[in-house]
């Protein structure tokens, strides 16, 4: 049985809006596109995902229909999981990146690609401080 997102949010918000129905169908086409084309996706063809009505306003799940399920994890991995890790290691944690990183975070999960620079600005500056310095300022001597 495959659940839409109807059923699993139905119980939370109000799925009756048209801002919910619209995503929510999209997610649904998104969902059997991807089904269909997990290695490839559309191959970077946006066209042939909009005439199929396929438009996920997710990072991870656009990626998947767009590139693939490889590019997809790899999205997974260094835009979500290697920060928390970054995160968790660093010796010093000021909130600012905190809060770049939690409004890039939430960004890239409802639209991100209606404002990708300031989405990468953010996961910028919410990195530089994570990242050790001694690895970012080594200069090798020739």
């Amino acid at each position: 049985v495959l659940y839409t997102n109807e059923d699993i949010f139905g119980f939370f918000f109000d799925t009756e809006g048209l801002s919910y129905t619209s995503r929510s169908e999209l997610n649904d086409n998104g969902w059997r596109f991807l089904s269909s084309h997990l290695m490839l996706g559309s191959g970077g063809d946006l066209a042939m995902l909009v005439r199929q009505n396929v438009d996920p306003h997710e990072l991870p799940f656009r990626m998947a229909c767009v590139f693939g399920i490889i590019p997809a994890i790899l999205t997974i991995l260094l835009f979500y999981i290697y920060p928390i890790f970054l995160f968790l290691r660093a010796k010093q944690k000021t909130l600012l990146p905190i809060v770049f990183y939690s409004i890039f975070f939430f960004i890239s999960l409802t639209n991100n690609y209606t404002c990708i620079i300031l989405d990468m600005f953010l996961l910028y500056f919410a990195l530089t401080e994570w990242i050790p310095q001694a690895n970012i300022n080594k200069v090798r001597k020739i």
